[in-house]
């Protein structure tokens, strides 16, 4: 009997053992971002994005997720993917400029006036032509596209109230020219610094300020070295889920077809939650000791339009940039 309970119990492992290796993922691949785990819309989303594609691929599909920067800065993966050595990002929509110039339309002061008016965009005929265009000439494929977060101008000198008080201010902004030539129009010095530095570039003094998006601010713990927070809703961040096009073309239909499911899923999900988050958050930045006021947005409005007239062939025309007006109206 004992010899017969063993057979079992080796028959129960093989069926079993055999069961889950066949429902071992086929293909297991890379997503990279830089904000930090667990508590931040990127990882929050990158998780979401994992869930669902295992879901719709029926297990044959996962992913390991390296937030925080640890592969590398955002332009630097992003370059990985255009290579085809690299599957997945999540990243600033104003990092994709360099490699794709059109897109910096999503970076003019202003455009958007609420999170709303980004999925009225993001569902347009004009947005899918730009995503299709980018997928062509650089070879990064949209997944997901969302409204991440308004930025706001915080420094450590004093509240700024109206364009004036920006003057004096060494700003840092993202590497990216739309939104350098903003704070070059409100006359303050404009100084790129990456994601990496800027936390100690404000502690050090290297600048006096940023205007990064609410929730990534406070995912990089912007309070604890600066003062001030200024209202200011100068434009809304977007961000997205992007592919290697290389990889992606190499993939079978139907992991494919997975991959754009859950792509469209984790768009629904991660808009919802930053769109929730960015409610509550500037709450937290006065707990955590700053300053926070709500200046006149007008002047800085009538200040920034320049930049308009600045970028409007790069990024399509004024008749592209008139159409996306429109859409948010």
């Amino acid at each position: 009997m004992r010899h017969f309970s063993i057979l079992l119990a080796l028959a129960a492992m093989l069926i079993f053992g055999g069961q889950a290796a066949l429902a071992a993922p086929q293909y297991t691949f890379k997503l990279a971002h830089n904000l930090p785990e667990p508590d931040s819309s990127y990882h929050r989303a990158a998780l979401h994005f994992k869930e669902v594609l295992e879901k719709y691929s029926d297990g044959k599909a996962t992913i390991d997720i390296f937030p925080s920067g640890q592969l590398g800065t955002e332009t630097n993966i992003a370059k990985k993917l255009q290579q085809g050595t690299f599957e997945f990002e999540i990243l600033s929509v104003a990092k994709l400029g360099s490699f794709f110039p059109a897109i910096d339309i999503y970076a003019l002061p202003f455009l958007f006036p609420d999170f709303d008016s980004v999925a009225k965009v993001v569902k347009s005929d004009e947005h899918k032509a730009l995503m299709a265009d980018m997928e062509k000439s650089s070879g990064l494929k949209t997944l997901s596209f969302i409204g991440s977060g308004f930025r706001n101008i915080t420094n450590s000198k004093h509240p700024v109230n109206t364009p004036d008080d920006v003057k004096s201010l060494k700003m840092r902004v993202p590497q990216n020219r739309v939104e350098i030539a903003m704070f070059e129009a409100l006359g303050a010095s404009a100084v790129p610094v990456s994601d990496g530095e800027l936390f100690t570039a404000l502690q050090q003094g290297v600048v006096d300020g940023q205007d990064g998006s609410a929730l990534w601010a406070y995912s990089k713990k912007i309070y604890e070295v600066q003062k001030y927070m200024s209202i200011t809703a100068h434009q809304l961040s977007c961000s997205a889920l992007i592919a290697s096009s290389e990889v992606f073309g190499k993939l079978p239909a139907e992991i494919q077809q997975a991959i754009v499911k859950a792509g469209a899923d984790t768009e629904t999900f991660w808009q919802a939650d930053a769109k929730n988050e960015n409610e509550v958050v500037i709450d937290q930045f006065r707990k955590g000791g700053m300053t926070v006021n709500e200046p006149d947005k007008k002047p800085f409005m009538e200040a920034m339009q320049v930049v308009y007239k600045q970028f409007a062939d790069e990024v399509g025309g004024m008749d592209r940039i008139r159409n996306i007006q429109q859409l948010v109206q």
